[in-house]
């Protein structure tokens, strides 16, 4: 997996270069390389916090349902597509995501028996849209910031 972000973060700076060279703005270079590190940060570095975090949860439930790093390549795509849509300024978007995700984790978690693994999810859940909306902001904000100055 990350192999994937080094060889993302390697075409970013490829591209930031030859943007240079062909005479864009700075900005152009300075933006695609905040995109780039912003979206590392909510991707993987998200996944190590959340799993951090969250691990004294894990411990407490049956994780044998369900597939093999299932819920890491959700949030990883739940984070992913929180960036897209803030750096979009479809913010409204992130209301449908958790919305479909509710839906979808509805059957999964209903029943006294599962309150662990509900509680589980929804706190992975929070923790995530969390995470995702955070970095997302701020590499907004940091892309303002640049166009600003330019």
């Amino acid at each position: 997996m990350w192999k994937i972000y080094l060889i993302a973060g390697g075409m970013a700076l490829f591209i930031a270069l030859a943007a240079d060279i062909a005479g864009l703005p700075p900005v152009f270079s300075f933006g695609l390389v905040t995109i780039v590190i912003g979206t590392f940060i909510s991707l993987p570095v998200g996944a190590l916090v959340i799993r951090l975090s969250t691990q004294q949860f894990a411990a407490q439930i049956d994780q044998a349902s369900g597939l093999e790093n299932g819920g890491k390549y959700i949030g990883l795509l739940e984070r992913g597509l929180i960036m897209m849509l803030v750096l979009m300024g479809e913010t409204a978007g992130v209301g449908f995501l958790i919305a479909a995700k509710s839906i979808l984790r509805f059957n999964e978690i209903k029943g006294d028996d599962q309150r662990k693994k509900s509680e589980y999810i929804i706190i992975g859940t929070f923790m995530s849209f969390g995470w995702g909306l955070l970095i997302a902001n701020l590499t907004k904000l940091v892309l303002g910031i640049s166009l600003t100055f330019s």
